[in-house]
């Protein structure tokens, strides 16, 4: 075998001749796992999982994370784990970086002095973004990545470093074009289990393909702040078919199936997700696209850029959204008793961009009635001036529906809880444009509270 899917592989290894089925004890399954991944991490070989079928295996004392090469095709396996061990990722695929000198002049004509090549340049402005969310004992530091060849970067950061209150660092990890691919797995975490297993954590890696994938979780776990899939500093991604069945997040806990943290270019295509908490949990996205996703929510807590969803749906909670530019586009997608906007109100980033709806179905109820909700908005002024001003976005509603329930009496285009004496910012128009509304309710397209520093044109 020459070549997968594109992948430059010239063997393919099999836990099962690294002693898997003769194996006696959940240990020694896993144990004959991790040699078989070992073997191929330093030959740069590709894993199969063909024959394997089902199979329990625990986490050992002192385990550390499988790495993963560039090809696993785990071939439909059904892995029940369990782990009285500590927490741990089972598997990873991680990159390690060099710092280089950049300057943000630099960073905003994509120049960077990494030579021939491809790289991922990780940047950080040691200046905080939020100095200190409103609630919490932490403020923001941003981050972006750029894709950079032969020196030049192909993508842009969410927003520019050349500036007197940025002070960017960056490292840079070489890369390869190569197509990295996880795919045909379903992991059950055993009810018995005292510690967390995640599935993977991806880190400084271009051109990742994860399809396929099953994630089952206790319905009834005391365990809590899940990562299942975790993704760091890393550039073209894409999950295709992961379903993700509860995760670790006991009452009154987070825990997240999607955990993303500086991403460019994000692509989920039919990920089904269903938890007691958002199932994303993401910071600094730059470039998201979802596309017949069934999710209780798509989130980015603070900075990012340009947010396309299509054909989703959207259940019981909230898109939730803070210090955002570009464009929110949300294309034929459903929202049941899902706000389709809430506007993270503690990072006090209120940014400019444009929210545009496309024949999409709204059902409503006494719970759930707006269509952007604002939260909280205090007198509090940021020090950055990149977010001075507090903004709204300008929203488009084209041949949208939104059907009501007999108890609510009217639904609003915005939902602003607000001590805030300031004019909102940006936003010139709500453009309404042949929208259904099927019970009693009565549109209310502005609160009387809405002040605006321009004038605001409604178009209907």
């Amino acid at each position: 075998m020459t070549a997968l899917l594109g992948i430059l592989i010239t063997i393919l290894l099999n836990p099962l001749d690294f002693g898997l089925g003769e194996a006696k004890t959940d240990i020694e399954r896993y144990e004959a796992i991790r040699r078989c991944h070992a073997e191929a991490y330093v030959k740069g070989a590709g894993v199969t999982y063909d024959g394997v079928g089902n199979i329990t295996i625990e986490i050992p004392d002192g385990a550390e994370s499988i790495p993963l090469t560039e090809y696993t095709d785990f071939a439909g396996a059904r892995i029940t784990i369990r782990n009285h061990s500590h927490d741990i990722y089972l598997f990873s695929m991680k990159n390690n970086a060099t710092p280089i000198e950049v300057n943000g002049k630099e960073i905003d004509a994509g120049d960077y002095n990494t030579g021939e090549g491809i790289f991922l340049v990780d940047i950080q402005d040691e200046n905080q973004w939020v100095d200190k969310r409103i609630g919490y004992e932490y403020g923001t530091i941003r981050q972006d990545l750029a894709v950079v060849i032969n020196g030049k970067a192909i993508n842009r950061t969410v927003m520019p470093y050349g500036n007197e209150q940025s002070r960017p660092k960056a490292e840079a990890c070489r890369v390869n074009d190569r197509e990295k691919v996880i795919r045909n797995l379903n992991l059950v975490r055993s009810s018995d289990s005292e510690y967390k297993t995640y599935l993977i954590w991806i880190h400084l890696q271009y051109r990742v393909a994860m399809e396929n994938i099953t994630i089952d979780t206790p319905n009834d776990t005391t365990l809590e702040n899940d990562l299942a899939i975790r993704l760091s500093s890393s550039a073209d991604i894409r999950l295709d078919n992961i379903t993700i069945n509860r995760t670790y997040c006991a009452n009154n806990s987070s825990g997240y199936g999607f955990h993303l943290n500086n991403i460019y270019d994000f692509k989920g295509t039919r990920l089904r997700a269903k938890a007691r908490w958002g199932v994303f949990g993401t910071n600094f996205v730059n470039r998201t696209t979802l596309e017949d996703c069934d999710i209780n929510r798509y989130d980015i807590h603070c900075y990012g850029r340009d947010i396309t969803a299509r054909n989703c749906r959207f259940a019981e909670t909230y898109n939730q959204f803070s210090s955002i530019y570009g464009i929110v586009l949300f294309d034929r997608c459903i929202f049941d008793r899902c706000t389709p906007l809430l506007t993270e109100y503690s990072y006090n980033a209120f940014t400019p961009y444009e929210l545009i709806f496309n024949e999409c179905t709204f059902n409503f109820d006494k719970k759930v009635n707006s269509v952007v909700e604002l939260g909280w908005v205090e007198n509090l002024k940021n020090n950055r001036p990149e977010l001075t001003q507090k903004c709204l976005p300008n929203v488009t509603m084209t041949a949208c529906k939104i059907n009501t329930t007999d108890d609510i009496d009217e639904v609003r285009i915005f939902d602003i809880k607000t001590n805030c004496k300031e004019r909102f910012d940006h936003i010139r128009f709500i453009n309404i444009n042949n929208l259904e509304i099927n019970g009693k309710a009565k549109l209310k397209i502005k609160p009387s509270s809405l002040k605006t520093v321009n004038k605001l044109k409604i178009i209907k």
